[in-house]
Order: C-alpha cells, then sequence, then structure tokens
C-alpha cells in the first residue's frame, strides 16, 4: 500500500481494491495509511457505502465529489448525463491534483451502487497519469457482490490493483491475542487460537478480550463471533440490550430518534439507555444521538442472536415508524428493506404494497438497476407464493435496468410457470417478455417457438392486443428468414390490425416490434413512413425509448433516400433528445447514428468521441445487441478510416469473433466488405455465390444491394455485371448504410452503377456517374468519398487515356486522404500518380521503445535508436514526453488538458473559430487551388509544395471549425476543449521534430494517437 501511495504522490496513481473477509483487516489497513499520507501532506477524501439498504445513486462518493467542487444533480442523479458527471469529476480530480496529492478511501464497496463502481472503472486507466489513489474496500463472499455487481466489480478489478488479505498467520495470531489480553500466552496454545479464529483478526480480538476479563480461552474463545458478541452483551443491562437490537435493526449507523420511534419511547430515554455499551466499545457515538457499531459484524452478530419472532417484530415495528418520515426515495426503500424483513408480522399484502412504492420511487429517479434489486428480494420471499405475474414484473424491471440476461431468464421462468398453471394469457405475455435485446441478424430458434406456442395456445378473439403484439413479436424474431416475405406479412398485418384499434399506445408498441422485422426487407420509403409514423405518435405520449428507436430508423432512412437536408436536422433533434434521456441502454443506438455520420464526413475524433461514450454504455447494460452492434460498427469504422494495417490485423483478429454470433447474413457480409475495401478479387468473388442467395430475397431498393453491386465490379462476369447494372440503375438517387447492425454510410448507390459501367469498359457513362456521386459527397461534405471517389475517376481516367486529367485526380485524392489521415488511399493514388504498384505505409524505422525524452532545462533531448535531436520546451513536447512515459496506455485528454495550468469549466465557449474567419479561411483556400492548378509542374516545386501546406493547415482549420451538421462547432464541452487543445499541441511537437529529423517525425506521426483518448506506441 504504501509503494500505491509513493507512486500516486510521484504522479502514477490508479485504484488499489482491499479485499477480503470480514474482519480480516481491511478498514485497520486502510485507517493506516490514511494517517501515512496525511502525514505527506496528501490531501485524504473518504467515503463508505449503505451496507443495509438501497442508496441513492454515487452515494459512498458524495462527500467526495463535494470536497472536488463536483455538484451532483438532485432529486434525480442517475437521470443526469452519467458521462458528464464522470468527465467533470476527472477534470476535477485533475486540477486538484496540481495543488497536491490525493487519497480517497472509499469503504464497503461491495454494497455501492452500479452507478458508483462504474465511475470508479472509469477513472481506473485516467488515474494512472495522476497523482491521485483511490483504495475501496470490498468484502468477499459478500451476498451483494454477486450477479451484475460481481461483473462490475470484476471489470474494476482488471485496470486496478488488488491486495487481497487473507487469514494471519499462526505467530501472528499468538502475537495480536498477547497484544490485545495484556500478557504472554503459552506457545503450547497456538494451534487452539489458531483453530478456534482461522485466522481473522476481529476473532482473534474479541477472543483474547474475553480472556483479558479473567476467562478461559476454552470457555471463553466462541465457535462464532456471534457467540464472542453475546458474552459481552450478557453483561450489559437487559435495556441496553434491548435499544441496540433495536439499533442493530435499523443498520450499523442509526439514530437515537429512529429507535425511540419504533420503540414509542423519547430519545432521550434510549441515549441513556445505550452509555454502557458505549462504554463496552460496542457502539461509537459520532455525533449527538447519532450511533455507529463498531464493527459490522458487531451488529451482525446481534442480529443473528435475536430470536427470529422478535428479530421480525423489530423490522415491523421499523417499517412502520419510517412510515412517519414522508416519501423520500432512500425513506420508502429503507422503509420496504423493513417490511420484507418484517414478513410475518407485516402482512404480505401490506408488505407488497410498501416495496412497490418503493420500486416506482427508484425508478422514476432512473435507478433502474437498484429498482430490480429490490423487486428481486421481494419475489426471493415468496417461495410457494411466487407466482408467474410476479417474474413478469421482475423481466419488465431487469429489462429496464439493462440487464437482458436476467430479463430473460425472469421470462422464461415466467413462461414455464404460466404454462404449469394452464394460464394462456400470462405464458403470451412471458413469450413476448423473452428477446427484449435480440442478437442483430441471428435467429433464436427457442424463442421463435415459444412465441408460435403462445399464438396458437392463446385466444385471440379475447386478447387481440396481445395476440397482434405476439404476432409483430414473431416477424421480428424470425428474420433473417429463409424467405423474408412471411415475417413481412405478418408484420404488416399487425400494424394494420393497430391502427384500426385507434389507440396510440398499441400501435406504438406494434410499431417498434414490427418494424424490426420490415428493416431491410421491403421498400425504405415504406420504413421510413413508419419511422415518422413512430416519432410523432412517441413524441406527443413523451415516450422517450420509443421516440429514440424511431429516430434512428428514420435517420437513417433519410440518408438511405437521399434526404440530406432532413437527415441532419433530425440527426441534430435525435442527439439533443438523447442527451435529454441519458440513459445508456436507451441511448446507444442514437450514439451510434451519430458516429455514422462523424465518420461519412471523416470527422473521425467525434466518432471516437461516440464510440468511447457506447463503450461506457456497453460497461453499464448487459445488452447483446448492444455488443455485437459496437464490435461490428467498430470494425467498420476501420474500413471508413482507410487504415490497411489495422483492417488487415482485424481480418486475423477481430473477424471471426463476430463470425461466432453474425449469422450467415452478418458473416457474409464482413467477409464482403473486407474484401472491397482491400481490393481483394479473390475474396469478393468467393463471396459472390453468397451474396447472390441474399440478393434474390431482398427487395430491389436494399440498400445492401449497391454492396453487392461493387463486389460484382471488382469480381463478377460481365454477364452478372450488365445484370446488376440494370438493376440498380432505378435507384441512382439512393445512398448506401449499413444499418440497422454496424451503422456506417457506404457511398452512393451512384457509385456502384459508376464501377459497373467502368468494369464493363464503358468509360464516358463511368466517369460521368463518378462525377455525379463525387458531386453529392462533395456537396454534402463526405470527405472520405471524395478521396475515395477522386481515386476511382483518376483510375477511369487513365484507362480512357486521359493522363493528365488521371494524374489531377489521383493528386486530389492523396491530398484528401492525407488531409483526414486515410492512409489506403493516399498510398493507392500515389501508386496511380507513379504509375507502378502501390506503395505500403512505411513502418517505423526501428523500435519504438527506444524512444527516449529527456528535459534539460529549457530544451528537450530526444533520443532514438543512435539518433539525438534537441527541441525548445514546450506545453506539446511536455505532453508528448507524458505519452511516451506511459507507453500504450490511453490517457483521456482531461487528464492531459488538466495537468497543467488551464482549467477547463464545463460551459459553452462559443464557437470554436469565428464566422468571419472562417469565411477568410474558405476564400483563401480557393485563392491556393487557383494557384496550385497554375502552377507548370516542376517549374517551382518549393513554391508549390509550400502552397500544399498552406492548403492542408486552413482545411484542418475548417474541419476544426465545423461540427456535426455543417454548423460552427460551439466549443462547449470540457472534453471537446480538452481534445482540441491536446491536439493541436501534440502535432506542433512532432511538427517541430520532424523538421530536425524527417525519420523521427515520421515514426511519431505512425505511433501517436490522438482524440478523446490519447496514447503513444501499444
Amino acid at each position: 500500500m504504501r509503494a500505491h501511495l509513493a507512486a500516486a504522490i510521484g504522479g502514477r496513481g490508479g485504484v488499489v481494491v482491499v479485499s477480503g473477509d470480514a474482519g480480516i483487516g481491511k478498514s485497520a489497513l486502510v485507517e493506516s495509511i490514511i494517517g501515512e499520507a496525511e502525514g505527506q501532506r496528501v490531501r485524504v477524501l473518504t467515503g463508505r457505502a449503505w451496507e443495509f439498504a438501497d442508496a441513492p445513486a454515487y452515494f459512498p462518493i458524495r462527500s467526495g465529489l463535494r470536497a472536488l467542487g463536483v455538484t451532483l444533480a438532485v432529486p434525480a442523479a442517475s437521470d443526469a448525463d452519467a458521462f458528464g458527471l464522470w468527465e467533470e469529476l476527472l477534470e476535477a480530480l485533475a486540477r486538484a491534483c496540481d495543488r497536491s496529492p490525493i487519497l480517497w478511501v472509499l469503504e464497503d464497496l461491495h454494497a455501492a451502487d452500479a452507478q458508483t463502481i462504474e465511475l470508479l472503472a472509469f477513472l481506473a486507466q485516467p488515474l494512472r497519469a495522476m497523482a491521485a489513489l483511490v483504495v475501496a474496500t470490498v468484502r468477499t463472499g459478500d451476498a451483494r457482490a454477486a450477479g451484475p455487481v460481481l461483473s462490475r466489480l470484476t471489470r474494476l478489478l482488471r485496470d486496478g490493483s488488488t491486495i487481497a488479505l487473507g487469514p494471519l498467520c499462526e505467530a501472528d495470531v499468538v502475537a495480536l491475542a498477547a497484544s490485545v489480553a495484556g500478557r504472554e500466552l503459552p506457545s503450547s496454545t497456538a494451534p487452539v487460537w489458531m483453530a478456534r479464529t482461522g485466522g481473522n483478526p476481529l476473532f482473534v480480538v474479541e477472543c483474547a478480550r474475553a480472556v483479558r476479563s479473567g476467562r478461559s480461552l476454552e470457555r471463553a474463545l466462541p465457535e462464532t463471533v456471534v457467540e464472542v458478541v453475546v458474552e459481552r452483551l450478557r453483561a450489559l443491562p437487559s435495556a441496553t440490550r434491548g435499544w441496540l437490537e433495536q439499533g442493530a435493526i435499523v443498520g450499523r449507523d442509526f439514530t437515537a430518534a429512529t429507535v425511540a420511534r419504533a420503540a414509542e419511547r423519547m430519545p432521550s430515554v434510549v441515549i441513556d439507555g445505550l452509555l454502557p455499551a458505549l462504554r463496552a466499545g460496542l457502539l461509537e457515538e459520532h455525533a449527538p444521538g447519532r450511533f455507529r457499531f463498531a464493527h459490522a459484524l458487531v451488529r451482525d452478530a446481534i442480529e443473528e442472536a435475536m430470536p427470529a419472532d422478535a428479530r421480525r417484530a423489530c423490522h415491523a415495528r421499523t417499517a412502520d415508524a419510517l412510515g412517519e418520515l414522508g416519501d423520500a426515495t432512500e425513506v420508502l426503500v429503507e422503509r420496504a428493506r423493513h417490511a420484507i424483513a418484517g414478513l410475518g408480522v407485516t402482512p404480505d399484502d401490506a408488505a407488497e404494497a410498501i416495496v412497490l412504492r418503493a420500486v416506482a420511487a427508484l425508478e422514476s429517479e432512473g435507478a433502474r438497476d437498484r429498482a430490480f434489486s429490490l423487486w428481486r428480494r421481494w419475489i426471493d420471499t415468496r417461495g410457494a407464493k411466487l407466482d408467474a405475474a410476479l417474474l413478469l414484473e421482475a423481466a419488465r424491471l431487469a429489462s429496464a435496468a439493462g440487464n437482458y440476461g436476467e430479463a430473460e431468464r425472469m421470462a422464461e421462468s415466467a413462461g414455464a410457470m404460466a404454462r404449469a398453471a394452464n394460464d394462456p394469457v400470462r405464458a403470451a405475455m412471458a413469450a413476448l417478455a423473452r428477446g427484449a435485446s435480440p442478437l442483430p441478424g441471428v435467429v433464436n430458434a427457442a424463442h421463435v417457438r415459444a412465441l408460435e406456442d403462445a399464438i396458437e395456445s392463446l385466444d385471440a378473439e379475447k386478447e387481440p392486443r396481445l395476440a397482434r403484439l405476439l404476432r409483430a413479436r414473431l416477424a421480428a424474431a424470425m428474420q433473417p428468414a429463409a424467405d423474408p416475405g412471411i415475417p413481412v406479412a405478418i408484420a404488416r398485418e399487425a400494424i394494420v390490425g393497430a391502427r384500426a384499434t385507434g389507440d396510440p399506445s398499441h400501435l406504438r408498441e406494434v410499431l417498434v416490434l414490427a418494424g424490426s422485422a420490415l428493416m431491410t426487407f421491403v421498400d425504405a420509403v415504406e420504413t421510413h413512413a413508419l419511422a415518422g409514423e413512430l416519432l410523432s405518435s412517441s413524441l406527443a405520449a413523451n415516450d422517450s425509448p420509443r421516440a429514440l428507436r424511431a429516430f434512428s430508423r428514420l435517420v437513417v432512412g433519410h440518408l438511405e433516400l437521399g434526404d440530406f437536408a432532413a437527415f441532419d436536422a433530425d440527426a441534430d433533434r435525435m442527439m439533443a433528445h438523447t442527451r435529454a434521456v441519458g440513459h445508456p441502454s436507451l441511448t446507444w443506438r442514437p450514439l451510434i447514428v451519430a458516429s455514422m455520420r462523424a465518420l461519412a464526413r471523416g470527422q473521425f475524433e467525434d466518432s471516437e468521441r461516440f464510440v468511447t461514450e457506447v463503450e461506457q454504455s456497453a460497461a453499464l447494460v448487459d445488452d447483446p445487441a448492444l455488443s455485437v452492434s459496437l464490435q461490428a460498427h467498430k470494425m467498420y469504422r476501420m474500413f471508413a478510416i482507410d487504415d490497411e494495417g489495422a483492417i488487415r490485423a482485424a481480418l486475423a483478429t477481430v473477424a471471426p469473433k463476430l463470425f461466432a454470433f453474425a449469422g450467415d447474413l452478418g458473416t457474409l457480409a464482413i467477409q464482403t466488405m473486407f474484401a472491397l475495401r482491400l481490393e481483394d478479387r479473390e475474396g469478393a468473388a468467393a463471396a459472390l455465390p453468397g451474396l447472390a442467395h441474399f440478393a434474390r430475397v431482398l427487395p430491389v431498393d436494399s440498400p445492401s444491394l449497391g454492396i453487392v453491386g461493387e463486389a460484382v465490379a471488382l469480381a463478377g462476369s460481365n454477364e452478372d455485371r450488365a445484370s446488376w447494372l440494370g438493376r440498380l440503375l432505378p435507384f441512382v438517387g439512393r445512398e448506401i448504410t449499413t444499418a440497422p447492425i454496424p451503422y456506417t454510410y457506404e457511398g452512393p448507390i451512384a457509385r456502384a452503377v459508376g464501377l459497373l459501367e467502368a468494369s464493363l469498359g464503358r468509360l464516358d457513362a463511368a466517369d460521368a456517374r463518378l462525377e455525379a456521386a463525387r458531386a453529392t459527397c462533395r456537396a454534402q461534405r463526405f470527405t472520405p468519398w471524395v478521396a475515395r471517389l477522386s481515386l476511382e475517376r483518376g483510375r477511369v481516367a487513365l484507362a480512357a487515356g486521359r493522363g493528365n486529367e488521371a494524374r489531377t485526380l489521383f493528386d486530389e485524392a492523396a491530398s484528401t486522404a492525407r488531409e483526414l489521415g486515410m492512409r489506403g488511399i493516399e498510398a493507392k493514388a500515389r501508386a496511380a500518380m507513379g504509375g507502378g504498384a502501390r506503395v505500403p505505409v512505411p513502418a517505423p524505422a526501428t523500435d519504438p521503445e527506444s524512444i527516449l525524452l529527456t528535459r534539460e532545462g529549457e530544451v528537450w533531448r530526444v533520443a532514438w535508436a543512435a539518433r539525438v535531436v534537441r527541441v525548445r520546451d514546450s506545453r506539446g513536447v511536455q505532453l508528448l514526453a507524458k505519452l511516451v512515459a506511459s507507453r500504450g496506455e490511453r490517457i483521456h485528454a482531461l487528464v492531459l488538458a488538466g495537468d497543467g495550468e488551464v482549467a477547463l469549466p464545463e460551459t459553452d465557449a462559443g464557437e470554436a473559430v469565428d464566422r468571419r474567419a472562417v469565411a477568410a479561411y474558405r476564400a483563401r483556400l480557393a485563392m491556393i487551388d487557383d494557384e496550385i492548378a497554375s502552377t507548370e509542374s516542376g517549374t517551382d516545386a518549393r513554391r508549390a509544395d509550400r502552397l500544399r501546406r498552406e492548403r492542408g493547415m486552413l482545411v484542418e482549420e475548417i474541419a476544426r471549425a465545423i461540427g456535426l451538421g455543417g454548423r460552427l462547432r460551439k466549443v462547449g464541452s470540457a472534453t471537446e476543449r480538452a481534445r482540441i487543445a491536446v491536439t493541436r499541441r501534440l502535432k506542433d511537437a512532432v511538427a517541430r521534430i520532424a523538421e530536425l529529423d524527417e525519420d523521427l517525425g515520421r515514426h511519431l506521426r505512425a505511433e501517436v494517437r490522438t482524440g478523446t483518448y490519447c496514447s503513444y506506441g501499444g
């Protein structure tokens, strides 16, 4: 622990989890390190999870947040933008660490809420570059550290460090016992001490205290700590024992007022009655009238020693007493805990009513995981009284909390129970509850059978709405079907029936389910219209979950139909709604769509920010659809960025993992995209038979067919090319996307048509078609596609014998690709200009690990292999040195930006660049383009090169200024401003080093990654 503290003081912090059984010494260890830290002028923050109830979100860290100046929204903290809070805390920590190192101790993390644990998991990596150490204690074997909590703790442990405390050895047990007992112990008793205590320090201390009071070891040493505590309790007055028992029922921390209210006595009577327990060391009074048991096991032992009837009666009295304190969520939840524990005294119906109120309060505050946990605790008490209705409510709550695996299991159990009870209605509801977030593109045969059985058993005339929902769900579950027309017909029938009811709520449910069956498999105009209908109805009803599903469908539909103005407008509306809702289980699809738009426009760093948010969502919810879509999107993102090295590596490592659950259609689509982006003719040819099969069952205007047309152009026969040309020509005004799984834009249909015409030797027609596609992409600022289409037009011009035109196009492709960092396009274009083979992207000339930056006063010594250069000190060089020292680690931009002189308040700082400046930049850009065009090749190479460098800087500045939707970018969030500042400084530092050593500069450009997270190497 001292080593971790020393590292943190030196700027290399982290998260340390101290784990072990109750009484093993976790608190003693952290108290010792707190004392040492304070002696080294380290700022200490503390917090503790509430072990005996479902506390509000972020309860253990609230005092620390206040100390750091971070405001937590109230009362519905979990409704706030979680990621915004995390970034604000990260920023505050970075600022605070500049003043002094920080030690933040959080005890009993096994009882913490999910939001707290996920926040710590988020902090684990950034803390490695900060002078801050977070120490958390976790009780092993605690029932609360299971299921979702265990998975979250596991993620935290993966990125942090662990100190696992085990039992004391025999010699230490004897030494501790002798110290507490105040006398030497015979060595012959050591095995007995060890056997009786198991090496648990608490047990040793309690037994040693008994020995010190005059009892023999055999009499005084209990089998369990319960017996130790009970032995001490016997010496207390009976009234004191009664108050201790009632206090133990309330929790480890309790107030005299609460205990008095439950017993219908005055608080002063309770305080007087507890004085003997204070003197005996069983209690601590940390404020007037506020008590805490000396150890959690003391409280546990007192409750365990109580007769069962007395224990239930105390819980029931406490539940009644808390009813007088109002309807605050924490009061309702605590009352529900006591009502559950008081069953037998508290009537079942009264207890269930209390639990339902607490669950509703938690849901209203967005604490859906706590609501599900509380309801599960209730149904665990039902035993023989457990029925399908209780399990269905549990499935609903689990689904709302993003625990889709748990929801599936609950719904499956509810279905089995309903079928056994011959209850077709609840069996149907259970079938409907299953598959709330199915794997996209994969048919779950068991779920399909369950839906079909439910439909067959249900009396549709008595339950027409339920029957309609079942059929809509069945249609979605069947896709992709061998004959997609069958589920399409079922879905359409369900929608028509829902409209006829005149019930907007029912229609929304059907549109969500049936719409999933129609996407990709019917005319885009139809799905687009249904998405618009769903959105209008959802917004009118303030139904955010369905509104976000509708938004993601509608925005993609706008793009596919070529309505770019509507695409931008509704994409902006969608993002505003996403930020307002905030819950990860609802917002990940809109965030992936936002990344799709950013990729199409070459805003790769914006895309990275959105992907990072989706990754954080994936850590918060158990959603198989999220996991598959995220992995697929990240893979297709590589295609968009055009990093061939990463693409080839992914083909060998990432792609096989997706193939395992992507289904036949998904696997074929991924294989095809690899072949196309690597221009692998053999790979495309191998995919063509499978593509032909799926193409036969897709609608004639499916966006996916444009990708098939591109594959046919690359590797098909002339007969196939002519056939596909005829099939795609009617849809030249449409655009290609990969929704509803990877969510990427893949260019205009006109591009696929142009490639087919070129492959058939119709070069003039191909050139006109590709130029029209390029003009569309240029108008919409789809810059990566302008670069790709410039390359493809250049190839057509070269084949047609128009060499000068081809060179101009290749130069534009290379220049645009270089500005965007699209290495594959740039290499292909430069190779084409030279008329030779493709030129691979240069690799680093030497081992990246050999680089070393050392400060020498006002300059830095940069050593790389046998080379040494010296560069003047700057903020950028300092940041570069930090990245090199943390090779392979991803450091958040906020940490880098906060590790210096500038604070980053979370406000809108206005437009990134003044509007007049942007206009001036654009005017100068036009002049430069004219000058470059008028410069004769080779007559003034130096001037032309200088103009191109100036052009690149202007394009970068304009791109920095223009945000999503083409509007001037607002420097709104701390992350955005930190990303911009850090990226600019790092690029400046690398450029200065490159002026001194071109090879070293090339190496740094290849190894330094900038964005929301920055890294060097790895």
